[in-house]
């Protein structure tokens, strides 16, 4: 089967939890036999043939249909949430040969046109939403729609006429990363073809990591980790940690916060510094601004640290939930978005309600000074990860999808097993 792959963008640079899941179904439907062409645009690159991490991908020229967009702007729209346009790919996909399906990792003018192109050549294309499209926060929005406030738009010609708002009711099957997003498609689109297909993780490369290798390298030996990775944003609530660590350390005097992360939004980047200075704190703090996805520094995070935090504020699934239970480590997050569909607060993990930096400090704390505990949701979220969410488990899962889509069979029996949805326990009670 060959089957096309489209994103926005794909750099090794600004590697995100998107570019992670898409690289992972197309390296192993090679595997499978599976013929998976990757397009995107040349968004941060260049256009032309590359190959990524062993990944084959094409990249096309493309633009954003403003007027007076400066080149910061269109930086940033690069950088985040950008809606391009692509004639040259959409010119492609008219007469890209043997064709049996497209798999369309992109919302907005992008997936337009691939809806055009596959409703002008009769074939089926199916969609994922890998970050929130129904169950983006406002401020989440208003991030995405800041670049563009000082230009004028031309593009909603263009988007009448490829179909913008279509893309998801002419979709064969709609993917879901996370399950509230998978509600709410759903009840607004079409039971029939919504699908919660949950990322994965390759279970054994993140239990390979070298926990002193990484304190060695970034001078973190004698500290108790506290870890987030996740590329540095408002999104990903990172400056509640630093909030949170002056009352942690008075728990836990040797805690040492580690942000890993790309830098998206420079001046939140900036708050999370000015904060740790203003409590004098920042001896307690480390900030690594990303780590290669294919190098052994990423693993080796994972297995250094002592709890794994994500105190986001939306988030449609969590991945680097995945990578800290493959690790063997246990999970502190907030209660939101898709987390507690396959987070069970006290069972495998620790949920907290988002913005409450309270019980942010108390989770740490809690994971950090009752080690039972902590090995009891390590132990659970360890098992659960390798039963349910390797990597092979979700492409079997995916490989019925795209068998179903071009047979025109049903997607009834492509569905999630119970076992893995989470169940939210009550909060743990906030101590006086």
């Amino acid at each position: 089967m060959k089957v096309i792959h489209i994103l926005r963008r794909i750099v090794e640079e600004e590697w995100g939890g998107a570019e992670a899941v898409i690289y992972n179904y197309c390296m192993r439907l090679i595997e499978r036999g599976y013929d998976t062409p990757v397009f995107c645009t040349s968004a941060l690159n260049k256009p032309g043939p590359a190959v990524v991490r062993g990944l084959p991908i094409e990249r096309f020229p493309y633009f954003y249909p403003y007027f007076f967009l400066s080149e910061q702007a269109r930086h940033k729209m690069d950088m985040k949430g950008g809606s391009p346009i692509s004639f040259s790919m959409f010119r492609r996909l008219l007469r890209e040969k043997e064709v049996d399906l497209v798999h369309l990792h992109s919302m907005g003018r992008l997936g337009a046109l691939v809806r055009k192109a596959c409703r002008t050549r009769g074939i089926p294309y199916v969609v994922s939403l890998h970050g929130g499209h129904f169950t983006i926060p406002p401020a989440e929005l208003a991030l995405f729609q800041e670049p563009e406030r000082k230009a004028l738009c031309w593009g909603k010609p263009f988007g009448l006429f490829f179909g913008i708002r279509r893309i998801l009711r002419d979709a064969a099957a709609i993917l879901s990363v996370g399950y509230a997003e998978h509600d709410e498609v759903v009840k607004r689109v079409s039971p029939t073809t919504a699908v919660y297909l949950p990322n994965g993780v390759d279970t054994k490369r993140f239990a390979s990591g070298v926990g002193e290798r990484f304190r060695k390298k970034f001078k973190l030996e004698g500290k108790r980790i506290i870890l987030c990775l996740s590329r540095i944003d408002p999104q990903k609530g990172q400056l509640h940690l630093a909030q949170a660590l002056p009352d942690v350390l008075k728990k836990v005097p040797d805690a040492h916060v580690v942000i890993v992360g790309s830098i998206t939004v420079q001046r939140y980047y900036d708050e999370i510094v000015e904060t740790l200075k203003k409590n004098g704190i920042e001896n307690h703090a480390q900030i690594i601004p990303g780590l290669p996805p294919d190098g052994n520094d990423l693993i080796d995070a994972y297995a250094a640290c002592d709890v794994f935090a994500l105190p986001t504020r939306h988030e449609p699934f969590g991945i680097v939930v995945l990578e800290a239970w493959a690790a063997h480590k246990p999970v502190v997050a907030s209660r939101i978005g898709g987390i507690p569909h396959f987070v069970t607060s006290g069972k495998n993990g620790l949920l907290f309600e988002p913005h409450d930096v309270g019980g942010l400090v108390e989770s740490i704390v809690r994971v950090l000074t009752d080690t039972d505990f902590a090995k009891k949701i390590a132990d659970n979220g360890y098992d659960e990860v390798r039963a349910f969410f390797d990597w092979k488990a979700i492409v079997d899962r995916l490989t019925q999808v795209y068998d179903r889509v071009v047979s025109g069979g049903s997607l009834d029996d492509v569905r999630v097993p119970e076992s893995m949805l989470g169940e939210s326990d009550p909060l743990p009670p906030r101590s006086a």
